[in-house]
Order: C-alpha cells, then structure tokens, then sequence
C-alpha cells in the first residue's frame, strides 16, 4: 500500500515544481501576449478620437489613470509596478512553500505506511520462524516421526483439487488486490488534481495590476 503513496508523491511533486518553474512564469508572458493582442485592435482609430478631444495618449491615459495631475506619473507607475511584482512574487512563493508543506504530509504517510507495513510482516516472519523451530525441535526429540510425519491424510486427487482450490483463491486474492490498489491510487489522483487546480492553480498570481497599468502605458506611448 505504501507504495501506492510513495508513487504519488513522487508524481505530484514534479507536478508541482513544473507548475511554478515553469508554468507560472509562462502564463506572465501569455498574459502580456493578450493584453498586448486586446489593446492593438483599438490603437486603429485611438488617435482619431483623442484628436477629437485635443489630447494626446500620455494625457489620456494620466486621465484614466489619476485623477490629480502628477509631474511624476510615469516614475510613480515604475515605482507601482515594482512594488506590485514584488508583493505578487512574495505570495506566490508562499503559495509555493504552502504547497510543499501539504505535500510533505503526503510523503509522511507513505512513510508511516511502510513502517505499519514493515513491522507486520517482520513479525509474521518471526512468527513463522518460531514455529518451524519447536516443529524440528519436535521431530529432532523423536516426539514426531519425521518421515512418517503429515498433518493431513489425504490421497493424491484431494491433494490436487486443494492445490486447485488454493491456486483459485491466490488468483481473485491478486485480482482484488491489484483492483483496489489501482483505484486508491486513481482517486487519489483525481483528487489531487482538484485540490492542486481549486487551491493552487487558480490562486497563483501571474499578473499584478500595476504592472498591468505599467505595460500599457508603455505599450501607448511607445506606439504614439
């Protein structure tokens, strides 16, 4: 059953790693290509109106984006930005540290289950060991003929359908085991993957506002 976990953690933790090594970071340039994509369409016939109205792009976007006039704006808005980054990388990596700490709860159990499952069968090895030993002891103090010795009289096809029997039960044992053990593991799964998009994914933090504010600005007047 460890195994199954152990498996798990393993899966999920290079999920995780790609997820904010490489995803996270994607999604920032993704999120730039469309901003980029929405605002060029309306750059067509921006310059035609703010004719209409006698300003330029620097005043129209000072407009929208203060309503007191500031001989710093831009300088204010790198400064936004730059706070806005910070504070967005700090949460995501909290996101991230986050994530592992309930990750590593996973690798715990795994290990739990190994020692639980350890110790079971080093005691029924030990078990067994013991009772091999007082039989021989039994059989080496002449209590127990040990050629003439057999725990069942039975005749060779009695023999052969109990074999039959116990090779029919080892199969549906093997059978059920290896069913259960796949469907703990694709359920585990399947509820990673909710728990990882609903707290993870949806929460990690590819943008902040001011450096969206900040990009557009630049990307106006770069194109004025």
């Amino acid at each position: 059953m460890y195994k199954i976990f152990l498996h798990i953690s393993c899966i999920t933790i290079l999920e995780i790693c790609f997820f904010f090594y490489y995803i996270g970071p994607l999604e920032t340039d993704i999120f730039y290509s469309y901003i980029r994509r929405i605002i060029k369409e309306p750059l067509k016939h921006l310059d035609k109106t703010l004719d209409k109205w006698n300003i330029n792009r620097r005043q129209f976007i000072e407009e929208i984006y203060t309503e007191t006039e500031n001989d710093n704006f831009e300088k204010q808005l790198a400064v936004d930005r730059d706070d806005g980054k910070n504070q967005r990388e700090k949460d995501n990596k909290e996101l991230f540290y986050t994530t592992i700490e309930y990750w590593s709860f996973i690798l715990l159990f795994s290990f739990f289950l190994f020692l639980c499952q350890y110790i079971y069968f080093y005691r029924n090895l030990k078990h067994n060991k013991s009772v091999e030993i007082v039989h021989n002891e039994f059989i080496e103090n002449g209590m127990i003929s040990g050629n003439n010795y057999r725990k069942y009289s039975i005749d060779e096809e009695e023999l052969e359908a109990q074999i039959e029997e116990a090779k029919k039960k080892n199969f549906i044992y093997v059978c059920v085991k290896t069913s259960t053990h796949y469907i703990i593991f694709g359920i585990s799964i399947i509820t990673f993957q909710y728990l990882f998009f609903q707290y993870v994914v949806f929460e990690y933090k590819p943008l902040s506002i001011e450096e969206i504010k900040y990009f557009v600005y630049q990307y106006l007047i770069k194109n004025e």
